[in-house]
């Protein structure tokens, strides 16, 4: 019969063997072959639902083929993969956060991951560096350190190398990076130099369009009198005054600062 008439009927029980996942129990419970997975040892860590089935499955056989027709599935979709790691990290099961994490890192290319719009993504499922209980989505954190200075969440460190799959930026916008700036300027020796290396490590990206409002904004701290060395824990006291940019010099205080 044509394949759209057999869908009305394609339902099958799941064995005892496979409701070891199901905290219900539901022995009863009949599904839709679309609704169930492959009996491969992967997806049952994963806690998907499997079809029952005797033997050893086999794609190729005519019984796999005729299930595939009526929508039995083989992969699990990017939702379902970040839906386990979010619940089993709320749930405290680390061991089933990192099966799915470890699936998804490995079948990323061959089940079409790439081209999933992690954009979109709002449900927290990426563990961060030096916050082991909080989580974030791809759009909100980040790879480079230094966006930390801007009060951006970092992706945790032995993720980072496969920060791409996951949709994770190595930077915030730089327009975003300037606005955080201007509404808190750093405001010690110390806080200025690390966040202004951080900037000049994406002097790229500052162009014509946000050149003009970093040159007259008022950011840079300049102290009456400056600490006899950056890392002197007094200058915390101390209120910086801030100036812009272009009515500043650069170079050591004790070269322009009786005369400027």
């Amino acid at each position: 019969p044509p394949r759209s008439t057999l869908f009305p009927y394609t339902t099958l029980f799941r064995s005892p063997k496979e409701l070891k996942n199901d905290p219900q129990g539901q022995s009863d419970k009949r599904y839709k072959v679309s609704e169930l997975f492959v009996p491969k040892q992967a997806l049952r860590e994963l806690g998907l639902p499997l079809i029952e089935w005797p033997s050893n499955f086999r794609d190729g056989s005519g019984e796999g083929k005729f299930l595939y027709m009526l929508g039995l599935r083989s992969v699990p979709t990017v939702t379902e993969l970040i839906s386990i790691m979010a619940g089993a990290t709320a749930n405290g099961n680390l061991l089933l956060r990192d099966k799915a994490m470890t699936y998804f890192l490995t079948n990323h290319h061959a089940n079409g991951y790439t081209s999933f719009d992690y954009s979109k993504v709002i449900v927290p499922f990426l563990p961060l560096e030096g916050n082991s209980t909080k989580l974030s989505t791809p759009s909100h954190c980040f790879v480079e350190g230094g966006a930390a200075l801007l009060g951006f969440d970092i992706l945790r460190r032995d993720l980072q190398p496969h920060a791409t799959k996951f949709g994770v930026r190595a930077h915030p916008d730089m327009d975003q990076c300037i606005r955080i700036l201007l509404e808190g300027p750093p405001k010690s020796h110390r806080d200025a130099r690390a966040m202004f290396t951080y900037f000049a490590g994406r002097l790229s990206e500052i162009n014509s369009s946000n050149i003009p409002r970093l040159s007259d904004a008022k950011f840079v701290p300049i102290f009456s009198e400056p600490p006899a060395s950056p890392a002197v824990a007094s200058e915390k006291v101390k209120k910086p005054k801030f100036i812009s940019p272009k009515n500043c010099f650069l170079g050591d205080s004790d070269t322009y600062g009786e005369i400027f």
